[in-house]
């Protein structure tokens, strides 16, 4: 698929996302760029690999900005209730465990090693109704209740 927004004033260039999916090979890419009336330039571009093994799944997924010069990649593991993330650039990297504790209830801390904490609890509410609590010890607690087509933040 693909989409471009073009301003109401200024109809000679279009930001562009194009997003490629071979749902055989359990492949993706995404891609963000601008088109003007002589040029084309990629801004970010990411690439998203599935793999299914032992009852588990993985996914690799690295992405780069080409104007910051900035990349990471994600890794990421899932099987039954547990999932584990981790997010890696040059600078930073975390890990992210999630646990389904039941069907209403997951629980997600993370860790970075630049020493930065949080833990998330998401509260299913059913008929995609959520409730999500962030905390990051001595800096903030952040409260989204989504409720279909609305989100509200605390």
């Amino acid at each position: 698929s693909a989409r471009a927004e073009l301003e109401g004033s200024n109809l000679s260039s279009a930001d562009i996302e194009i997003d490629a999916t071979n749902e055989e090979a359990d492949v993706s890419v995404h891609l963000e760029g601008t088109a003007c009336t002589d040029s084309f330039s990629v801004n970010k571009i990411e690439l998203t690999k599935g793999f299914e093994t032992d009852d588990a799944r993985i996914t690799v997924n690295p992405r780069y900005d080409v104007g910051s010069e900035d990349g990471d990649v994600v890794l990421s593991y899932s099987k039954d209730d547990t999932s584990v993330e981790v997010t890696a650039s040059k600078d930073n990297q975390s890990i992210t465990i999630s646990q389904q504790v039941d069907e209403e209830n997951k629980i997600s801390p993370t860790i970075s090693r630049s020493g930065d904490f949080s833990v998330e609890w998401e509260r299913d509410l059913g008929d995609d109704n959520s409730v999500t609590t962030t905390l990051k010890p001595n800096e903030s607690v952040n409260v989204e209740w989504s409720d279909g087509a609305w989100t509200a933040n605390v």
